[in-house]
């Protein structure tokens, strides 16, 4: 939870590292307006490491088999 000042500036707030996508930002109070407003909101986080995916190996062929239908015919 954090705390605006009344202020005319930007204000930063350090989040602990999380693994995520999403923010939410919840306005708690507007200081007795009328309505909340806030002008901008600015989220920044370091670049997460690329994972090394192993490359996938090619598909091994196999031999065909005769799936068509017994025949009375011998």
């Amino acid at each position: 939870t954090f705390l605006l000042k009344e202020e005319n500036r930007f204000q930063s707030f350090d989040l602990p590292p999380r693994t995520t996508r999403h923010v939410m930002v919840r306005v708690e109070s507007n200081r007795g307006g009328v309505y909340a407003q806030l002008g901008e909101i600015r989220i920044w986080a370091e670049p997460r490491e690329k994972s090394e995916a192993k490359k996938p190996e090619p598909v091994k062929k196999k031999k065909s088999v005769d799936t068509s239908p017994p025949t009375a015919n011998p």
